[in-house]
């Protein structure tokens, strides 16, 4: 998850739309792990 906080921090300096943060993140990480570590549902990913 560090390394997905660290990309978000990179995205939001970038200006990086959502949905290319988004793909950045799966690239390294699931969608099941990331709803578990933000607390969501996975239909919210």
């Amino acid at each position: 998850m560090q390394d997905c906080v660290q990309l978000m921090r990179h995205a939001a300096s970038a200006r990086m739309q959502s949905h290319e943060l988004l793909k950045e993140v799966l690239k390294k990480t699931s969608a099941k792990q990331i709803a578990a570590d933000m607390g969501l549902s996975l239909s919210l990913i």
